[in-house]
């Protein structure tokens, strides 16, 4: 990911804006500390995925999704596990308590 400014960064899922000002200078590359509850199903959003397995945990489902880059993610989206496995998805963040780490 990269700092776009004070408070947005670019990365797979497109521009977010967090909820702290970054000090990292404009275009710094950044690590992001993203949760299962950050990734969250979106059909207008930027970020193409699969879903590739889902864990049924009690109150929560954790699907795990594999991004077009290769990543695998897991998310905690109430949306997603309701969704049955090699569903083709489209991601977004929620910015609630990303963390940012320059490199």
């Amino acid at each position: 990911a990269n700092i776009l400014d004070n408070n947005r960064v670019a990365s797979v899922f497109g521009e977010t804006v967090l909820e702290e000002t970054q000090t990292a200078a404009q275009g710094t590359s950044v690590d992001l500390l993203i949760r299962p509850w950050n990734i969250v199903q979106d059909n207008a959003g930027p970020c193409e995925a699969r879903i590739v397995s889902q864990q049924f945990n009690g109150a929560t489902t954790i699907t795990t999704v594999l991004l077009a880059n290769g990543s695998r993610l897991n998310s905690q989206d109430p949306v997603l596990a309701a969704l049955p496995e090699n569903t083709s998805v489209r991601l977004t963040l929620n910015p609630r308590q990303i963390r940012v780490f320059p490199r």
